[in-house]
C-alpha cells in the first residue's frame, strides 16, 4: 500500500511539472464565440477572421451575438470601460488535462482550454474611448492569448509585448507563434 501511495505521489509531482512547462491550447478546431450585442461586434468578428486566416483554417470560429450562443460558447468576449491601470484586457479560463507522465520523464501531458472569458477595455486611463483601430489591435492580441499564442519578442507584431497596440495585421512572426501551438 505504501508503495502504491508513493507511486501515485511521484506521478502527481511529475504531472505538476509537466503542467508548469506546457501552454494550454484548444483541442477542438471549430470554436463558438459569444459576445453580447454591441457596437464592437464587427471588431471581434474581424479579429477572429484574421486569426482564422493566419492559421490557414486550423481553427475556425463561429461568432454570434444571440443569447443562445452564451450557454455553449467556448470563448466569451465582453467590452468594458475600465480595468486595472495598465491592463488592456484580461483572460479568465478553465483548462483540463489529458495524458500521463512517468517518473523518469514527463511525457504526453497536454493542457486544453475548456472555456475562456475575455474582457477588453474600451477606454484609456482618462476615460477617453479608444479608436476602433486601437480596439482592433488590442482585441487581436487578446484573442491570440486566448488561443494560447505566446508573445513575440519583436516590436511591430500583434503578439509583441509592447503596449502601444499599433499592429493591426498578423505578421509572419505571429503566425509562427501560432503554429508552435497548433502544429
Amino acid at each position: 500500500m505504501k508503495k502504491l501511495l508513493l507511486l501515485i505521489g511521484i506521478i502527481l509531482i511529475t504531472a505538476g511539472a509537466g503542467f508548469a512547462a506546457g501552454s494550454p491550447r484548444w483541442r477542438f478546431s471549430s470554436l463558438t464565440v459569444y459576445m453580447p450585442p454591441s457596437s464592437e461586434a464587427a471588431i471581434v468578428q474581424n479579429a477572429f477572421s484574421a486569426w482564422e486566416n493566419a492559421g490557414g483554417g486550423i481553427l475556425r470560429f463561429k461568432v454570434g451575438t444571440r443569447r443562445s450562443y452564451s450557454r455553449y460558447a467556448h470563448i466569451t468576449v465582453n467590452f468594458i470601460d475600465a480595468l486595472a491601470p495598465g491592463q488592456y484586457y484580461d483572460i479568465m479560463y478553465d483548462i483540463y488535462r489529458t495524458g500521463f507522465t512517468t517518473h523518469k520523464e514527463a511525457s504526453f501531458v497536454s493542457d486544453y482550454f475548456y472555456k475562456v472569458n475575455l474582457r477588453i477595455r474600451t477606454k484609456d486611463e482618462n476615460y477617453k474611448r479608444y479608436t476602433d483601430e486601437q480596439l482592433y489591435a488590442i482585441t487581436l492580441q487578446a484573442i491570440g492569448r486566448a488561443l494560447g499564442v505566446d508573445y513575440v519578442d519583436k516590436p511591430g507584431n500583434v503578439m509583441s509585448r509592447d503596449l502601444d497596440f499599433e499592429a493591426v495585421k498578423i505578421t509572419a512572426d505571429d503566425k509562427s507563434a501560432f503554429m508552435k501551438v497548433y502544429r
